[in-house]
């Protein structure tokens, strides 16, 4: 994005340059920024759905999976599957005044009661919650974590949230602040976002990988089986 906006930057000050040779009137000088920037705006958004679609034939020639583009100059979409639960991919393009961000959905089978909420505190949200607008969040006994994120669940026991935020996976939610993680588990399925556009496979593995450990927890949990996750967070280091 900081290229973009230099790009752009640079463009619209060529035009003193340009009419140093060629005498513009005022309607050529708006076609000439106008359509510039337009012409600029499609090829940056081209190259950058692109390189994303890149990067997500890779993931799905690991996962078995497919990458489809719905309409000209939408973001791709990647999906596969993972133990039978069907899982995308894809992101929103930022802006000069808001980030890109990448979403994974999954669609599970646990239980449709079950509303969990995971995210990251901003200033704001503190200000609003000191000054009493924000209700009071869950909080699970360890204040790092609680000082940075705030928890919301719905239907079942709470107590249900300090057994699936094991020591491993607040580690991983708390080496992503600086991507303002959100996470969702509602109507059985799984939302996660985080304010990042991974140029590399292996950054864009490291989130999959991610989630692959939550669900595969959750399972566990929920099916009360015994054992380790199957995944282990040492496939994560990318992200640290």
């Amino acid at each position: 994005m900081a290229v973009y906006i230099l790009t752009i930057f640079l463009y619209i000050y060529s035009l003193p340059v340009i009419e140093h040779f060629i005498v513009l009137n005022r309607a050529m000088r708006g076609i000439y920024l106008v359509g510039g920037i337009i012409v600029l705006s499609i090829y940056f958004l081209s190259f950058m759905n692109n390189k994303i679609k890149q990067i997500y034939n890779e993931a799905a020639a690991k996962y078995s999976g497919k990458v489809t583009v719905e309409k000209l100059f939408s973001p791709p979409i990647l999906s596969f599957k993972y133990n039978s639960y069907p899982i995308i991919c894809s992101f929103i393009s930022g802006s000069r005044y808001s980030p890109s961000i990448s979403f994974f959905k999954i669609q599970t089978d646990f239980p449709t009661y079950i509303v969990i909420e995971i995210s990251y505190e901003n200033f704001i949200y503190k200000s609003y919650k000191k000054m009493g607008i924000e209700d009071q969040d869950i909080k699970i006994g360890d204040s790092l974590f609680d000082n940075k994120f705030k928890i919301e669940i719905k239907g079942g026991d709470k107590t249900f949230i300090n057994e699936i935020l094991s020591p491993e996976i607040k580690k991983l939610f708390i080496s992503f602040v600086g991507r303002n993680p959100r996470f969702f588990l509602k109507k059985g399925e799984i939302e996660f976002y985080v304010t990042d556009l991974p140029l590399e496979f292996d950054k864009l593995n490291a989130y999959i990988i991610f989630l692959f450990l939550i669900v595969d927890h959750i399972h566990n949990l929920l099916h009360q089986t015994e054992g380790d996750d199957k995944i282990s967070s040492t496939s994560i280091d990318t992200l640290s």
